[in-house]
């Protein structure tokens, strides 16, 4: 399976596009991006600030009708709820689908409790776990038919 146009943003508590690195085979430019997740403060991150920053700078020229959008987070404890509600319904609005991926869903006894997930769920097409292979592959099908 192979996508059109893949565009990278990540955030950790702030948002930073990394398409471009992310392009490069280099070591050096790939650990730069890699560095910089790990240096990163322990706070959870902003999802309604880093996409209200995505919506309003990058995605008039990144997303249109048929784009997915895949977002891989496990920590969310954002308690703007209302920012990251206003800014998912507007950036689902924008795309065809939002895949939420969640590492920690696999957790034994894990729900989505925290404010921002709450806010963000309405929006998102398809919440799926993302901490192995096997839960990657098995997104597989659903993801061939988009």
């Amino acid at each position: 399976m192979s996508f059109a146009k893949p565009r990278r943003s990540c955030f950790t508590t702030r948002l930073a596009h990394v398409s471009d690195a992310m392009k490069e085979r280099t070591p050096p430019v790939r650990s730069i991006v890699s560095r910089s997740w790990r240096r990163a403060p322990a706070a959870a991150p902003r999802i309604g600030e880093s996409l209200q920053t995505f919506n309003r700078w990058h995605a008039a020229r990144v997303i249109h009708s048929r784009t997915v959008v895949m977002i891989v987070s496990g920590r969310l404890r954002d308690r703007r709820r209302r920012a990251a509600r206003r800014e998912m319904a507007a950036l689902g609005r924008r795309c065809r689908r939002i895949v939420w991926l969640n590492p920690m869903m696999a957790w034994e006894g894990y729900a989505p409790e925290a404010a921002g997930i709450k806010a963000a769920l309405p929006h998102v097409d398809l919440y799926a776990p993302a901490n192995t292979l096997k839960s990657l592959t098995a997104l597989e099908p659903y993801l061939a038919k988009l």
